[in-house]
């Protein structure tokens, strides 16, 4: 995982952020961007919530066609 140190214009948050992609399919070249924002509290015992976003042509559901 990349660490995200800041972005720019967002304010001085008191959470960790993540992001890089995760390759599905090596082969194609295919692979999955994640953005990761940890809880500001409690962040151990909190659910991980994943969110899968189509593009211009591709469902979210799409993802077995990957």
């Amino acid at each position: 995982m990349d660490r995200i140190s800041k972005l720019p214009g967002q304010p001085p948050v008191g959470f960790s952020q993540f992001s890089g992609y995760v390759a599905v399919n090596d082969e194609d070249g295919r692979a999955l961007f994640y953005w990761l924002t940890e809880a500001t509290n409690n962040a151990n015992t909190k659910p991980l919530v994943l969110w899968l976003n189509g593009g211009a042509i591709h469902l979210s559901y799409d993802w077995y066609t990957i």
